[in-house]
């Protein structure tokens, strides 16, 4: 009996052994995945958004379609993270950028824009080329919230990108620690919309009808005057 109680409480042991260890590389995985270096002193960013959708016969290239830029935060490496702290106009919202996942980044996205429409703030605004591309440079280190402002409609078929966030520069992992990237580029994704058909309604014989009589009344109208107007100029003389 006392053999198989030890034999328990030894695989029990173990047990919470490899689940503590197994917390701590997590722990550790996470610190090293966190860890950033630091910013270029005085180095800008540039955000490229490509904007381009794939169709059934191969890729559309969206030009000409308006996006803004708009910064939303600053952003400044403390002891090996990175920190993001609103700008003025936008601190009253209450966005708090601290491991943010993608569906609360969406909903974030949408509140700051509110605030831009709402306050009418100004932004940096560019257009797609040819090839789909609309290049901002010259970005100091922050959050940007990005929006398509410009209507985008190719082969009746309408596009239009939801309002995201990006980081500029932007962390990305090399080896156990993260790297800034100053050439950002972002590629929306875009929703598709068919226009609704402006139906034109056909002349039928009952408006045609209306449009002669309407015709005739317009004619007697003009030989009454005319019949009025010589009346009065032979009462005259």
């Amino acid at each position: 009996m006392c053999q198989k109680l030890s034999k328990t409480f030894l695989i029990l042991f173990l047990l919470i052994v490899v689940f503590l260890y197994c917390g701590l590389e997590q722990s550790a995985a996470e610190v090293r995945n966190s860890v950033v270096s630091p910013l270029e002193k005085g180095r800008k960013a540039t955000l490229t958004v490509e904007y381009k959708q794939q169709g059934k016969s191969g890729e559309i290239l969206l030009n000409g379609v308006e996006f803004s830029v708009h910064k939303v935060a600053d952003l400044e490496v403390k002891n090996q993270s990175a920190k993001y702290t609103l700008t003025k106009d936008f601190y009253g919202s209450g966005v708090d950028f601290e491991n943010m996942k993608a569906s609360e980044s969406n909903r974030a996205a949408k509140k700051l824009y509110d605030i831009v429409k709402r306050h009418n703030l100004k932004s940096l605004r560019e257009k797609t080329d040819l090839s789909g591309r609309a290049k901002f440079g010259e970005l100091a280190p922050g959050m940007y919230l990005v929006v398509q402002t410009g209507k985008c409609e190719k082969n009746n078929v309408r596009y239009y990108s939801e309002p995201f966030l990006i980081s500029a520069p932007l962390a990305m992992l090399n080896g156990n620690t993260n790297v800034w990237e100053y050439s950002v580029v972002a590629k929306p994704k875009s929703t598709t919309k068919k226009p609704i058909p402006v139906v034109v309604k056909p002349k039928t014989g009952d408006d045609t009808i209306i449009e002669i009589w309407g015709l005739i009344l317009i004619m007697c109208g003009i030989l009454l005057s005319w019949m009025l107007y010589g009346t009065r100029k032979n009462a005259k003389k």
